[in-house]
């Protein structure tokens, strides 16, 4: 009877102490090439809220990255300018340079003498919508957003990329050890 009492006492504390915040991580995102099939993108995930490119470009963004350790392989970033977008509202891509939000993709298969193909929201041949339904810098850092887009490539005659599917992320602290050092 003693250790179920300790028990619950050390459960009452931990919420009452805030370590009783669960993290959700996570997003149903598919990536698929115009020549198939669907790309796996990697699974490590950093987000942060923090200037859009530090020392050149400050306003206030938050910033999402999912990454494999090894940074070589196909990855994905989205950030989003804190200041110029209304939660519900499509927004509608091409994003162009300095639009409220941008997502880049790198996918990581070799196209002739490049380690792969990078596409972008900004590109002109980019189409479709982002809305973001939840978006938060405080504690806990939250995102939900709706994807279904075609990213234009980087290199212009290289093939476009379909995103489709939701975001949800809600994390108490930053998992990665990259902080918020990443840029586009």
């Amino acid at each position: 009877m003693r250790n179920t009492h300790l028990i619950v006492l050390g459960a009452v504390l931990l919420i009452a102490c805030g370590g009783g915040g669960v993290d959700t991580v996570g997003n149903d995102l598919t990536f698929v090439p115009e020549d198939g099939p669907s790309v796996t993108m990697g699974t490590n995930m950093a987000i942060c809220c923090g200037p859009w490119e530090a020392g050149y470009d400050e306003r206030d963004t938050l910033k999402l990255f999912y990454y494999n350790r090894d940074l070589t392989r196909a990855f994905w970033k989205l950030f989003i300018d804190l200041d110029a977008i209304t939660l519900g509202q499509p927004i509608s891509l091409p994003s162009g340079d300095y639009s409220p939000l941008n997502m880049f993709v790198h996918d990581g298969r070799p196209i002739g003498n490049v380690d792969g193909n990078e596409l972008s929201s900004s590109v002109d041949l980019s189409s479709g919508t982002i809305t973001l339904h939840a978006l938060s810098c405080d504690s806990p850092l939250q995102l939900n957003a709706t994807v279904d887009v075609v990213l234009g490539s980087e290199y212009g005659d290289t093939e476009s990329m379909a995103v489709r599917g939701e975001i949800f992320e809600s994390v108490d602290v930053n998992p990665s050890p990259l902080g918020c050092n990443f840029s586009l």
